[in-house]
């Protein structure tokens, strides 16, 4: 299983990485290669098995940063495995598909409940209402064309998505971000990795 991690963070990217790299070593063996979105190479990429696209303290709604990430957004468009887009990651998706993004007036930060809509693998074994962490000022406006609505919140409709043909699935929330009282985001991960695993 070879699996590429997009960093999209632009500075304090070593912490905020190793969370994410410390996670999913401990679910999977094979430990994912790290590339930030700069060195984005769109051929090599497409040679592995899934992508996963890491959050960010960039902003989308901010004129001139999606042309910073417009090579990301091509290969988005084009790789054909299971992607998970985390939070700015979920955002870069709803670029590529057809959406748009937006500032809100407030910044979310801590754990909170989501609503699933749709049963899906990436929820496997989890309740309809589950907590997550959230640490983000922007959203997705709307469920792009050929996605599928699977998770909302009080605060936002667009928690969640999946694209209706590919696994690809977009999350605002942070999975990697967990605790032993509030553990559900580590069951997504895991459910993805099984997602990968199925389709290899």
């Amino acid at each position: 299983m070879r699996i590429a991690i997009i960093n999209n963070y632009v500075k304090d990217w070593d912490e905020k990485i190793g969370i994410l790299r410390k996670v999913i070593s401990s679910i999977v063996s094979e430990l994912p290669i790290f590339i930030n979105f700069q060195d984005v190479n769109r051929v090599k990429l497409l040679e592995y098995d899934a992508l996963i696209l890491s959050g960010s303290q960039s902003s989308l709604s901010r004129r001139g940063t999606i042309d910073k990430y417009i090579n990301l957004i091509s290969l988005i468009r084009d790789f054909n495995g299971p992607i998970l887009g985390i939070c700015f990651g979920h955002q870069l998706l709803g670029i590529a598909f057809g959406s748009r993004v937006l500032r809100l007036n407030k910044k979310f930060y801590g754990f909170y409940g989501i609503q699933l809509l749709e049963e899906d693998n990436l929820f496997k074994g989890l309740p309809k209402n589950i907590i997550v962490f959230e640490a983000h000022s922007e959203i997705v406006r709307r469920v792009m064309p050929e996605f599928i609505h699977l998770a909302k919140s009080t605060f936002y409709e667009v928690e969640a998505v999946k694209h209706n043909l590919k696994p690809i699935y977009g999350v605002q929330f942070h999975p990697e971000r967990y605790d032993s009282s509030n553990y559900h985001g580590r069951i997504i991960l895991k459910n993805f990795f099984d997602i990968v695993k199925v389709g290899l």
